[in-house]
């Protein structure tokens, strides 16, 4: 009695885990968005996640199960953008620097590790004219120095290379246009 009582208690258990193992799981499947990746960051692939079997499936039906939803960083895809020179001293120009293709950001470094926010560069030259000094015609009229004018910006300079602002170009006076007169003796020591 004994030997049927622990047979029948087996095969009512062995009803029970098979009728458990024929249970088919309803998925409660929630979309998750696909995330892009970036350079730095992974991102996932858009799916479906059932929280009763913690799986992950590519369809609706969650009949695709899938086992990597994740998406891997993209890294860094840099040019070299050659600088720029400013056209004139009134113009700026740009700096070299490296463009990532992927994240259209700027950087100082081929690595991308110093993002830039500005590229702008240094002013480009004068365009300067040679003007000699020019001596004053005489005492009462003045001169001009030696100097350069700038034909874009106006601006004055004492130095070919326009690093040297002046703000005036007057120059010396002239000579005393002087005439020789002879001493005249006098007729007597009071004349």
């Amino acid at each position: 009695m004994k030997k049927n009582l622990f047979l029948n208690l087996a095969l009512i258990a062995g009803a029970i885990s098979m009728a458990a193992c024929n249970e088919v799981h309803q998925h409660d499947l929630k979309k998750v968005e696909a995330v892009p990746a970036t350079c730095l960051t992974g991102g996932n692939i858009e799916y479906y996640h059932c929280d009763g079997c913690s799986k992950n499936y590519s369809d609706a039906k969650g009949t695709q199960e899938v086992t990597n939803v994740q998406t891997a960083a993209l890294g860094h895809s840099m040019n070299y953008v050659d600088a720029v020179p400013g056209v004139d001293c009134e113009h700026k120009g740009t700096i070299g620097y490296y463009l990532c293709e992927n994240c259209n950001k700027k950087f100082s470094d081929q690595a991308g590790q110093n993002e830039i926010t500005s590229i702008v560069g240094e002013y480009g030259n004068h365009n300067l004219a040679h003007h000699d000094a020019v001596p004053g015609a005489d005492c009462e009229t003045q001169g001009t120095i030696e100097y350069w004018d700038c034909s874009v910006c106006g601006k004055k300079f004492s130095d070919a290379q326009g690093t040297t602002e002046i703000t005036s170009i007057v120059g010396e006076y002239g000579n005393h246009n002087l005439a020789h007169h002879d001493a005249v003796p006098g007729a007597d020591c009071e004349t």
